[in-house]
């Protein structure tokens, strides 16, 4: 409980954090290092300082407190990365993505990224894709090169994971701070309408709002899901053009997703307006 409050104190001051770039840098070293930190160098994020106090050591805060939010997810974390180098299984990079993301946006509720968890999900995007296209896209010639790219990509991956991966809580900047996502607004156009690239950013923001509407979960994920396969048949119907393959059936599955994404839109929006959520 008593970390809960000093995390809280943090948040409503994360504004104040943001404006002061010394203060920010002297809290990352707080954080990596496992050290402690002043009330006088984080009175910006910290409202509890206690004026009259001469003894430094009875105003410190122990950032370490962020650190040990959702101990479990980091736990899984680790096991799946230890897992991965050692066998390549598609189920253990989707599952440790998954986890990244969930950690991620924890710590975003609290004004903090982990930047070696965003950077397990950029560096492996494209191994996770090839791990995806080689199940839809049926073609001798395309699995075979997605074959060779999966395991260069792989191998690149890996390195990434021994030699530059190493978990960093660091306060949301002005620059990498989320604007507030109205999944309501998200939801109110029509999908059927919409071009491949936009419709791939609209998947990302429902995956958001699933994280932040937890009541919703299920209609979301529904969603998100057909949008992604989808996007999958995108990629596919883009790899058939390199390979000058024919491209109507790859085409026809996308938009059969679409439908379906569409379908469940209207659905979810009646809900929304009928209960009074969002």
């Amino acid at each position: 409980m008593e970390e809960k409050n000093k995390i809280n104190t943090i948040i409503n001051n994360n504004d104040k954090i943001l404006e002061e770039n010394t203060t920010i840098e002297k809290v990352e070293v707080a954080i990596n290092n496992g050290e402690t930190c002043s009330t006088k160098d984080t009175e910006n994020i910290n409202n509890t300082t206690n004026n009259n106090a001469n003894n430094t050591n009875s105003s410190l805060i122990n950032y370490n407190s962020i650190v040990d939010i959702d101990d479990e997810i980091d736990k899984k974390i680790s096991d799946l990365i230890k897992s991965y180098v050692k066998v390549d299984r598609e189920k253990t990079l989707h599952d440790l993505r998954v986890l990244c993301r969930r950690k991620l946006s924890i710590l975003e509720k609290y004004g903090y990224v982990d930047v070696g968890l965003k950077g397990i999900l950029k560096n492996s995007s494209k191994l996770r894709d090839t791990d995806v296209l080689m199940k839809i896209c049926k073609s001798k010639k395309i699995k075979k090169y997605l074959k060779e790219k999966h395991k260069k990509l792989r191998k690149k991956f890996i390195k990434y994971l021994k030699t530059e991966f190493k978990r960093k809580i660091v306060p949301i900047t002005k620059k990498d701070k989320q604007e507030f996502i109205d999944c309501k607004r998200v939801l109110s156009t029509s999908f059927t309408d919409k071009d491949d690239k936009t419709l791939h950013k609209i998947r990302i923001l429902i995956k958001k709002c699933r994280y932040t509407n937890p009541q919703l979960e299920k209609e979301l994920k529904k969603i998100q899901d057909y949008l992604g396969l989808a996007h999958d048949y995108y990629n596919c119907e883009r790899l058939r053009l390199k390979f000058n393959l024919d491209t109507k059936k790859t085409i026809s599955k996308k938009k059969k997703y679409i439908k379906l994404a569409e379908k469940e839109r209207k659905k979810l929006l009646k809900k929304i307006h009928n209960e009074g959520i969002l």
